[in-house]
């Protein structure tokens, strides 16, 4: 999930609340949703001379984007950057993807922030705020090279600026997982060093990743296996140009290149080394991990199977008054709409469309604790019921007999729900994709038991690499 923060007018993103979206769901749905065609496009982000907000040592910047809701007038996040530390002139490996569309006026705005509160980098409240920049996305498509110069600025006083590159994503690229290790052996180099991979592009290279420092040992420098999308490391060419650049760590941030060298990522595979001024730089353990598409996964035989969690919390509202979430009029009930909306179109995957439906936050009768997790049919053994009409009318037959309660935990329904799951899998029915949507009003208030299931269930629940049996 990536934080999105609505706002109006031009206002920094502090004074904003966050609201949860998924990335995903923001480009496609909130963004450009009644719009045609679209190019894909990446925005590669780097910043010159930013305004120093550290006193001792310099800023450790990185970049928000928000665009503006054609509908709403709101800005909302698209995307951001990784933070690098103590550096006034970041160039970020880590781009944006946006959707650009020819027949529509796309405002954006850029806000670029110190770090202060690294436990909270989603909070931006708890971050300095060195400079913003708006603009139009048409902007930077049109210009030269599209190269476009932003000039940064807080509160009417200049912040340095930020350098924009967009490059289109013209194919439709694979999910493959690149792996390699790199080292660099006979080096006589007493200082850290590190190393940035660059992807070619129309004449231009793009930074695609960044290692950490490692110092020599024994004349040889060992760096972390590297695991990077195929997709954004050769644009799934083997043959495209790649560059590795070798860099003098700073503490600083302001890091010393001191020597690059241009090769093809074929050519690694074969057991490539390039022979720089430090020492011979060794491609190790280079493979390809071929990782399946959705729809390879369907046309393999993958079944899905649609479950739903509905929130019966107080904070819901009492479904009598008028505003409640729960409302007894249903053409205002936002349960009902949000259950067909979405269940609608997942329904259409599952193979035999019976969905088990759970609630949670409530008390039910003949029990005076609150429970969080019950079928809401009454029979958590068989909690299924046919198609989302099914679910409606369970929903309309059964709320008026629950005690909306409290708190909003999510980890025994999720607890459950991946039992049921690895017990298919445990039976050999391992092409079977579980979708769980649970729908809720408000924050989790168990965070981290929810977070310990939601790993326990990916450690013992992900789908085989290949869709094919």
């Amino acid at each position: 999930m990536c934080g999105c923060v609505p706002s109006s007018g031009s206002s920094s993103a502090a004074d904003r609340a966050p609201v949860q979206v998924s990335s995903e769901e923001l480009i496609t749905s909130q963004l450009f949703a009644d719009s045609g065609l679209f190019t894909a496009t990446e925005l590669h982000i780097s910043c010159e001379n930013l305004a120093n907000k550290d006193v001792l040592s310099k800023s450790d910047p990185f970049v928000v984007l928000y665009c503006r809701d054609k509908r709403s007038g709101q800005w909302t996040e698209a995307g951001r950057t990784e933070v690098i530390d103590n550096n006034l002139n970041p160039v970020f490996v880590k781009s944006i993807a946006v959707k650009y569309f020819f027949e529509e006026r796309q405002p954006m705005r850029f806000e670029v922030y110190d770090v202060d509160d690294r436990n909270n980098l989603n909070n931006l409240k708890k971050q300095e705020l060195i400079g913003t920049a708006e603009f139009m996305l048409h902007e930077v498509i049109r210009a030269k090279d599209q190269i476009l110069r932003l000039p940064l600025s807080d509160k009417g006083k200049s912040a340095g600026t930020l350098k924009l590159h967009a490059e289109e994503v013209k194919e439709k690229l694979s999910s493959d997982i690149a792996h390699l290790t790199i080292e660099c052996n006979g080096s006589t180099v007493s200082y850290p060093m590190l190393y940035r991979l660059f992807r070619s592009d129309g004449g231009s290279f793009f930074p695609v990743y960044q290692s950490e420092a490692s110092r020599s040992t024994n004349g040889n420098i060992l760096w972390h296996q590297v695991k990077i999308p195929a997709a954004s490391l050769f644009r799934d060419d083997q043959s495209r140009q790649l560059r590795i650049e070798l860099y003098e760590y700073s503490s600083k941030g302001s890091h010393k290149p001191v020597d690059a060298k241009d090769f093809q990522f074929s050519a690694v595979l074969d057991g490539f080394k390039l022979g720089t001024r430090f020492g011979t730089v060794v491609f190790k353990n280079v493979s390809v991990e071929k990782r399946a598409s959705f729809l390879e996964y369907l046309f393999g035989g993958c079944q899905i199977s649609l479950a739903i969690a509905i929130d019966f919390t107080g904070s819901n509202g009492d479904p009598d008054v008028p505003g409640s979430l729960h409302s007894m009029n249903m053409a205002k009930n936002q349960y009902i709409q949000a259950i067909r909306a979405i269940g609608e179109t997942l329904q259409e995957y599952d193979s035999d469309k019976n969905i088990p439906v759970f609630g949670f936050g409530a008390k039910i009768p003949g029990i005076a604790s609150t429970s969080h997790c019950f079928a809401l049919n009454g029979n958590i053994f068989a909690p299924e019921v046919h198609t989302i009409d099914g679910v409606l009318n369970v929903y309309n037959k059964n709320m008026g007999k629950l005690q909306f309660s409290g708190p909003t935990n999510f980890a025994e329904i999720i607890r459950y729900f991946g039992d049921f799951a690895y017990w298919h899998v445990s039976n050999g029915l391992v092409f079977n994709y579980f979708v769980l949507l649970m729908i809720t009003d408000g924050l989790i208030t168990d965070m981290e038991n929810t977070i310990d299931e939601i790993a326990v269930s990916y450690t013992h629940l992900t789908l085989p690499t290949t869709p094919y049996v």
